[in-house]
């Protein structure tokens, strides 16, 4: 069964929007960036939405690629768009996302075999968080960079079939939903910590080990327009190494069923040519090289 469909988002200007680059003379400091809390819990406003997220959610619990799991992170409202300044977030079930912005191409009973999609274009902008009804939560992606015998590649992973999505696509080895929390007072604060976060679950390294950059922010399209942080960890493992990081995590904990490593010797552009490279992967890289560029 199919809960999305990338076909229309394959590049980088197709699947996002709302970028917010950290580098650069013009650029965001996230540092300045101010994460305001709402105590109050998520729920959907419109009974259709909501409908279609139980709907969805329970399929993909009977899947298996739904499983319990803490609070998430919902942006209530980011903006102004491009030009950062605030975020504003508050608590969800991590249901009401899946069941919503991961399963936007999922044919509804509710709907006559319609979409969420489908349903929602005429009448929201899901591009903009204050306008949109589903449960978009703030995520965090980042590729790892690595050293062997001096030579640099980037470390990436193929998306397991038991994700709940983006399978079987190639995208950053550390990625995730934020979990919420209060206690970060500004955004830099509060993706560095998700990063390492996931950093140590998914790959299995010590963050401390590490080199930990953000790179910037986007709205992604695909996914019912849920903001997105990216990033570039660096590390001096050498492939072997991180493999090895990998293959020691509890199966539970693997999000990925293969290990790829690629040589930049040449930069980071071929990383959005791979084969199978998801819309994560093609954004990051680009973000990536921009980065290299300007410092």
């Amino acid at each position: 069964m199919s809960y999305l469909d990338c076909s229309e988002y394959r590049t980088p200007d197709t699947a996002y929007t709302g970028v917010a680059r950290f580098f650069g003379p013009d650029g965001v400091d996230p540092h300045e960036v101010r994460v305001e809390y709402l105590e109050t819990y998520f729920s959907f406003a419109d009974a259709v939405v909501a409908e279609c997220a139980r709907t969805a959610a329970a399929r993909m619990r009977r899947e298996g690629i739904l499983r319990p799991g803490p609070p998430v992170m919902r942006v209530v409202e980011a903006g102004p768009a491009g030009r950062l300044q605030r975020v504003v977030v508050q608590p969800a079930d991590y249901a009401d996302f899946a069941g919503s912005c991961l399963a936007m191409d999922f044919p509804q009973p509710a709907l006559d075999g319609g979409s969420l999609r489908e349903y929602c274009r005429p009448r929201y902008d899901l591009d903009a968080p204050h306008t949109n009804p589903l449960c978009p939560c703030l995520g965090v992606c980042a590729l790892v960079i690595g050293l062997d015998a001096g030579r640099e590649f980037a470390f990436v992973t193929r998306r397991s079939a038991g994700v709940s999505s983006l399978a079987g696509t190639i995208g950053p080895p550390v990625a995730g939903v934020v979990d919420w929390r209060t206690d970060a007072g500004d955004l830099h604060a509060l993706a560095r910590d998700q990063l390492a976060r996931e950093l140590r679950e998914e790959v299995g390294l010590d963050p401390a080990e590490t080199d930990i950059r953000l790179l910037g922010w986007a709205i992604e399209r695909c996914r019912g327009g849920k903001p997105q942080l990216f990033g570039a960890i660096f590390t001096n493992r050498a492939p072997h190494q991180l493999r090895a990081s990998v293959e020691r995590l509890p199966d539970h904990a693997r999000e990925s069923s293969e290990c790829l490593f690629l040589d930049l010797a040449n930069g980071t552009a071929a990383l959005a040519d791979i084969p199978d490279a998801n819309f994560e992967l093609r954004m990051n890289s680009r973000l990536l090289r921009e980065w290299r560029q300007v410092t």
